[in-house]
């Protein structure tokens, strides 16, 4: 995890657990009394050990004094052929299924604003679910901050760091 506020390299090595259907699992702790977490964007780093495979997430802890029951969830996943992400997500403002949010993916090499678009969000039994779906064919290998907040209060969001 990288983070100003951070001491150096908080940083282990940690053991993947063989799991059904080769999704394996691994966990790592955080001593939150060395390393506190304040509201800020956070940076998850996992590479295997000795070759060019790893990924990265980054996460935002958000303002603490909003309602902690008002969220907005980033989940975002790679097909198969490699060209698409999708991101979804779940919903939960005061302003329920009339919430518009807001999707922006900016480059982290330039800071630059490359997608930005508004969409409403889509109630169904269980709540208010959103998605997105990105062609990354037009995207150059590069980090991406991609935002999701509300249109209506910008505190009410989420972010991750996608590697394409």
């Amino acid at each position: 995890m990288k983070n100003s506020e951070c001491p150096p390299d908080p940083s282990q090595v940690v053991v993947v657990k063989p799991g059904n259907c080769s999704l394996n699992t691994w966990s790592w702790d955080l001593n939150n009394a060395q390393h506190p977490l304040y509201p800020d964007t956070y940076y998850f780093e996992a590479d295997y050990k000795n070759t060019s495979v790893g990924a990265n997430i980054g996460f935002t802890i958000d303002n603490p004094d909003l309602n902690p029951d008002t969220y907005i969830t980033l989940d975002h996943s790679v097909n198969y052929s490699g060209h698409t992400i999708f991101f979804s997500g779940i919903s939960n403002t005061e302003y329920g299924s009339q919430e518009k949010l807001i999707f922006q993916i900016s480059s982290d090499f330039n800071n630059s604003t490359i997608i930005n678009s508004t969409f409403p969000v889509v109630f169904v039994r269980t709540g208010n679910l959103w998605n997105f779906t990105l062609d990354t064919s037009m995207l150059s290998p590069d980090n991406y901050t991609v935002t999701v907040a509300s249109s209506n209060n910008p505190n009410i969001g989420n972010s991750a760091i996608v590697r394409v």
